[in-house]
């Protein structure tokens, strides 16, 4: 298993260049110009998408060399991660 396969996988089964939390404002931001203020203020949620990134690859590897196929390991991704935002939602509620 090479890191290209790795890679690519990532990007096959949307384990990264996700966001936990769907914002309407930035979808919106983008198909209007924004501004570089607009652009200031998506920082925070960027640098979050890289934090998240991370948890998740690191999640998906962890399943990998564990014997999980990709797609195994992808879905699990997934299942932590919905279940982050659904405790994530109840806290804020």
């Amino acid at each position: 298993m090479t890191y290209d396969a790795i890679r690519q996988a990532y990007k096959e089964y949307g384990v990264t260049g996700q966001t936990g939390i769907l914002d309407v404002r930035k979808f919106l931001e983008k198909e209007i110009s924004p501004t570089i203020g607009s652009k200031i203020a998506t920082l925070p949620q960027k640098t979050m998408g890289v934090i998240e990134d991370r948890l998740r690859g690191a999640l998906f590897l962890d399943r990998v060399i564990k014997g999980d196929t990709f797609e195994q390991a992808a879905k699990q991704v997934i299942k932590c991660n919905e279940a982050r935002n659904s405790v994530l939602y109840l806290d804020s509620a």
